[in-house]
């Protein structure tokens, strides 16, 4: 009896170990003792694999990704299978919003201008150290991207790591990223359509660019008519503010009518409002046609991992 205990304790301890080694995890990644920093050259290709999901396309450094982000101009990767085989360092100092941009290399504090992308010793931005690596956006990606549980580290990009995904990104580990200047800003993905994103952890900063984008929308509004009064409500996004409406249409049957306590002719007309409420007020029946108006608002959104996403 006691052997037989001894045994499955063994059988035990041994199953426990397998698992323990044959589930991968994230780990908070470690700077390496060697220099292995985006040098801003691009590899002629990957380092091996043919794209099939049992020979995926191998990236084993920093120029083969630049490579895979460049070749996305002219390959989307659909039904192709890429891995990362290493990590990959796109700027090895570290980028803090603490008390303003910083970059830290070396142990040294540095100022961060967003504006040229180089850092400087000192606040005015007079004596320049050294520029941070820039990344493009992986654009229009629609195959599949196994991270194996590797890390990229110091992305620095104006809008995000990867635009327009409609394929498949796992197994990721996105540390000290840095993001800015975009009116549209998203740590990992900008837009996922029919997407797979899965096992991705991010940390990073993102910041908005401060001059919003201005945006027009164009709705139209059935015919209506008046007897006396009408009122309607325009619909808005729920989280835009919109600065001004313009309300186009044809009046018929009268001479003039009030809209928000505001007489007008009754013509063809463009009316600008400052609210989303139309209340119209005539004499007598009139006719209001061709009707359509224009929304005005500004656009700033920002999101950790997916800005907006359909289907994914």
């Amino acid at each position: 009896m006691k052997r037989k205990y001894k045994f499955i304790m063994f059988i035990t301890l041994v199953f426990m170990c397998i698992v323990s080694f044959s589930i991968p995890t994230f780990s908070k990644f470690q700077l390496p003792v060697t220099n292995n920093e985006w040098d801003g050259t691009i590899a002629n290709s990957f380092s091996g694999g043919t794209g099939t999901i049992s020979d995926p396309y191998i990236i084993s450094n920093p120029s083969e990704f630049a490579f895979f982000a460049y070749s996305l101009n002219s390959n989307n990767y659909e039904g192709q299978y890429i891995k990362l085989a290493n990590d990959i360092i796109i700027n090895e100092g570290a980028f803090t919003n603490n008390g303003g941009l910083h970059y830290i290399y070396n142990d040294n504090l540095y100022y961060l201008n967003v504006v040229t992308s180089k850092y400087y010793s000192d606040s005015l931005y007079e004596n320049e150290v050294g520029s941070i690596n820039i990344f493009p956006t992986l654009n229009g990606f629609r195959g599949t991207l196994d991270g194996g549980f590797h890390t990229i580290y110091g992305f620095y990009g104006t809008s995000s790591l990867f635009d327009n995904l409609s394929g498949t990104i796992e197994n990721i580990y996105i540390d000290n990223s840095f993001i800015h200047g975009g009116h549209l800003s998203a740590g990992v993905v900008l837009n996922a359509d029919g997407a797979v994103i899965r096992n991705i952890v991010f940390d990073g900063n993102i910041i908005a660019s401060e001059n919003a984008n201005p945006q027009v929308v164009n709705i139209n509004i059935p015919d209506f008519d008046v007897t006396t009064s009408y009122s309607i409500k325009l619909s808005k996004p729920s989280t835009t503010t919109v600065d001004k409406y313009l309300l186009h249409g044809i009046c018929s049957g009268i001479d003039t009518f009030i809209l928000n306590n505001q007489e007008y002719d009754c013509s063809n007309f463009i009316i600008e409002l400052n609210t989303e409420n139309v209340n119209i007020i005539t004499e007598s029946a009139a006719s209001f046609s061709n009707l359509s108006y224009e929304m005005h608002y500004d656009e700033n959104k920002t999101a950790g991992i997916v800005l907006t996403a359909n289907n994914s």
